[in-house]
């Protein structure tokens, strides 16, 4: 299995820039959090959860950041 998210994450870095692709790959943290807490009952510290809003908001951010035109 986790060479098939290999090899898709990496034709999808060849197809796509990098900037369209970091919120996709961030939100995994989301994803794996609800995982660890539905199957395993694990609760996520305070600085774990902050530590993700402020890697999650940051590339928000950049990605919006990337995106906009150049102003002349």
């Amino acid at each position: 299995l986790g060479g098939v998210q290999q090899y898709t994450l990496t034709t999808a870095y060849r197809l796509t820039r990098a900037s369209v692709l970091a919120p996709i790959e961030y939100s995994v943290l989301i994803l794996v959090g609800l995982i660890g807490w539905y199957f395993w009952s694990e609760v996520p510290s305070i600085h774990a959860l902050l530590g993700a809003f402020i890697v999650v908001v940051s590339s928000v951010f950049a990605t919006r950041y990337a995106r906009q035109k150049p102003r002349m």
